[in-house]
């Protein structure tokens, strides 16, 4: 198979696993993440805005929408702005871009892939983290063992989700958006488990 053919049916493999997990009902969310969407809802992080007629109006959350699979990209831009609240306000291909548009934009928020070329997703968090202590980024990855957990808090990543678990992001960006931190592996594909420290 030449490159461009491997790329077409990885990009169908992935866009089938998004389907498949958009597909799935979702989870009742856990007392934590409830108790995260209220902290949130009091903390009001984004500053309120007028509309141009003079009526209060509050900002939406801005998403920095990090991903080297353009359709990965879309089907997660859906996913996160069919929240009210959120809204991606620029994608990147790859690690490098994604610490230049954060330092241009300075997002609420990074969801970011690990694998990707140029510059991988935990060295772009490294750099981003470095100048900005208080970003908030979530990780997702394929790699979900507890060597990539370690790496990614080492780091100052505030979140980890599986990428084969779509509906665990918006659980994790409530709970990143409320100031806490959120990380989630498998142990074994049928075994999961969370862990959230404090």
């Amino acid at each position: 198979m030449t490159k461009a053919a491997d790329k077409k049916q990885s990009d169908a493999e992935l866009l089938s696993s998004v389907k498949e997990e958009m597909a799935k009902p979702r989870e009742t969310l856990s007392v934590r993440v409830e108790e995260s969407a209220q902290a949130l809802a009091k903390n009001k992080r984004n500053p309120v805005s007028t509309d141009g007629h003079g009526s209060l109006v509050a900002a939406k959350t801005t998403i920095l929408l990090v991903d080297d699979h353009k359709i990965a990209r879309r089907h997660l831009r859906r996913l996160l702005e069919d929240h009210a609240g959120w809204l991606v306000c620029c994608e990147a291909e790859n690690g490098k871009e994604a610490v230049e548009k954060f330092n241009e934009l300075l997002p609420d928020l990074t969801v970011m892939d690990f694998q990707m070329p140029e510059m991988n997703g935990l060295e772009a968090a490294r750099l981003i983290i470095q100048h900005h202590s208080d970003a908030a980024i979530l990780m997702l990855s394929v790699h979900t063992g507890a060597q990539m957990i370690a790496a990614a808090k080492k780091a100052g990543i505030k979140g980890f989700c599986p990428k084969s678990e779509m509906h665990c992001i918006l659980d994790a960006v409530t709970v990143l958006l409320a100031g806490e931190t959120f990380f989630k592996i498998l142990k074994t594909p049928s075994e999961k488990v969370a862990l959230n420290p404090v």
